[in-house]
């Protein structure tokens, strides 16, 4: 499947997710709600690396564009980060979102970004080096570990 038909697959999530994360912004309630993301109870999300990029990205597209459609805005980072930190928190990936400030003369510039556990760093490209971190939250996905336990029986053989 291409980019573009990936894209607009996710199209009608991410029209709910923007309109339920507009009221939390307007209301002040984005941090809260980022804090209280929790992993469900689906089996984590495996396959090939270039796949799971491929699918964030394409995600991230979603986002982007119904952001500047639906919201008239350009500033799409913080629906993008928190959208896809929710979902990576969702698949079991770990991941990490950060938002930060930096001066640009006399305007005070915000950026938020996420970055998966392999260091990929979905967001706009922007000098993430330069943004004083104001807020970052990690999420470690557990890994599933096929060692047999041994009983406590068997220990004392």
């Amino acid at each position: 499947m291409n980019m573009t038909a990936r894209t607009l697959l996710y199209l009608p999530y991410v029209a709910v997710k923007i309109s339920g994360l507009r009221k939390r912004v307007l209301n002040g309630e984005i941090l809260k709600y980022i804090e209280s993301l929790k992993e469900t109870k689906n089996i984590a999300f495996y396959g090939k690396k270039k796949e799971m990029s491929t699918k964030l990205n394409a995600l991230s597209c979603a986002v982007g564009f119904l952001v500047r459609v639906l919201l008239r805005s350009d500033n799409v980072c913080l629906y993008r980060s928190v959208i896809l930190f929710e979902t990576c928190v969702k698949k079991k990936i770990s991941c990490g979102i950060f938002i930060g400030v930096d001066r640009d003369g006399p305007n005070l510039l915000g950026h938020s970004w996420v970055r998966t556990g392999d260091g990929c760093v979905i967001g706009e490209g922007k000098n993430f080096g330069r943004f004083i971190i104001v807020f970052k939250k990690e999420y470690v996905a557990e890994k599933i570990c096929m060692e047999r336990r041994v009983d406590q029986s068997e220990q004392q053989l």
